[in-house]
């Protein structure tokens, strides 16, 4: 029997493949971290390889126990080529550290949620870059506040306290 770091192994070399072959994956969306642009149910569409990612564009990031999709609020230039900053659109604050291409697992080109195709409004262009911009200013202004109480308010931050937990 296989448990779920065994699964996640399995899917990770399977992402690394197909990232390799240049193909798309589907992949499903949990969680409230995106909220909402994606919201637990959509499925995702995921290019993989190709341009790096921009400002605004939302990720799909491989660590060592789970995949995340989080928007690109912030890119630097690195010996190693490039490295990103990421931050779900309803979490408070900015993902830890820098992510690199090497654990870029793709970009989302767009979501189907309920059986049909979403808007792209969010996931890419100028309301993308306009996103990031402003989440880069809510973490801004919601962190001093946030390490103030001590907590994130409301429902949504238990919803992201589960979320990190899985």
């Amino acid at each position: 029997m296989q448990g779920p770091g065994q699964n996640f192994a399995v899917a990770r070399v399977a992402l690394d493949a197909w990232a390799e072959q240049g193909r798309r994956t589907v992949l499903p969306v949990q969680g409230f971290s995106m909220w909402p642009v994606l919201r637990p149910g959509d499925q995702v569409s995921i290019r993989h390889g190709g341009a790096p990612p921009e400002i605004g564009d939302i990720v799909v990031i491989r660590s060592a126990t789970r995949t995340v999709a989080h928007r690109v609020v912030a890119c630097r230039a690195d010996p190693a080529g490039w490295r990103l900053q990421t931050k779900g659109d309803s979490n408070p604050i900015p993902d830890r550290g820098w992510v690199g291409a090497d654990r870029i697992v793709g970009v989302v080109e767009g979501v189907v949620r309920s059986g049909r195709p979403v808007r792209r409004a969010g996931i890419s262009g100028g309301l993308a870059r306009l996103l990031a911009r402003l989440s880069r200013i809510q973490g801004i202004v919601l962190f001093p506040v946030t390490r103030l109480l001590g907590r994130v308010p409301g429902r949504m931050a238990a919803a992201n306290r589960q979320e990190d937990k899985a």
